[in-house]
């Protein structure tokens, strides 16, 4: 999606309407979806995956992202934080 916006492209600079929106949505999703992927991975019972450091941090670092995007929580605190979600000052 941040190619449709590269000077190469034909028609760039156009600004779609919601093209924002579908970008953060489809973050979203992708975060959460690999997140439980990696949960099941690491999770003890099914042994799904050999112990690995790698696994081990991807998880918890999909974990800190998951927490704040699903739940509205800052991870490992259990008071709710609602995330700000806006276009940066970059433009993306």
């Amino acid at each position: 999606m941040e190619d449709d916006f590269s000077p190469a492209r034909e028609g760039a600079g156009e600004v779609d309407l919601f093209s924002f929106h579908y970008q953060k949505m489809l973050s979203e999703l992708w975060v959460c979806d690999v997140y439980e992927i990696f949960r099941l991975l690491t999770d003890k019972n099914r042994k799904l995956a050999p112990k690995s450091d790698v696994i081990t941090v991807l998880a918890h670092d999909l974990k800190l992202l998951r927490m704040p995007l699903e739940k509205h929580e800052i991870a490992a605190k259990p008071e709710a934080h609602i995330m700000p979600s806006e276009v940066s000052s970059r433009g993306r």
